[in-house]
């Protein structure tokens, strides 16, 4: 399986549409689109900001090797990795601030891009459990 395989299902695991991705990485949707169809790789930033967005091992969306682990969880670890997920976004705003005055205007770009799309990641989540804990609740029990 190539990076644009597993960009593609990973996308897709996460309920993505491209569009969505591209808001949440920062990343144009034509070079979304273009990583997709094998036109172009990501280069090492990107990926990680792929990977954070769609809640994937970045190793495994790179080059195949670990697992999709993150992708994978249910809801308990699944919470809990939301958790860790904002948590993470609330460290990096933190070090991005100790660090502001010896960071070029790209930097700080990247990881202000990185701390919107963890935050924005961990919101989307919680809605989507709370959607299917919803709707667990409404379905009528099977009677064995």
């Amino acid at each position: 399986m190539e990076p644009k395989d597993r960009i593609r299902e990973a996308r897709k695991k996460a309920g993505l549409t491209q569009k969505e991705l591209a808001t949440s990485t920062g990343i144009a949707e034509i070079t979304i689109r273009n990583y997709e169809a094998g036109k172009c790789k990501p280069k090492y930033e990107r990926y990680i900001k792929l990977a954070a967005a769609m809640v994937v091992d970045a190793t495994w969306l790179m080059y195949g090797k670990t697992t999709m682990e993150l992708m994978k969880a249910p809801g308990e670890e699944r919470a809990m990795m939301q958790e860790f997920i904002q948590d993470y976004a609330a460290d990096l705003v933190e070090a991005r601030d100790l660090y502001l005055d010896g960071m070029d205007d790209e930097d700080k770009a990247t990881i202000d891009t990185l701390v919107k799309s963890l935050k924005e990641k961990a919101r989307w989540r919680d809605h989507r459990v709370k959607e299917e804990s919803r709707r667990n609740e409404t379905r009528p029990q099977r009677r064995g």
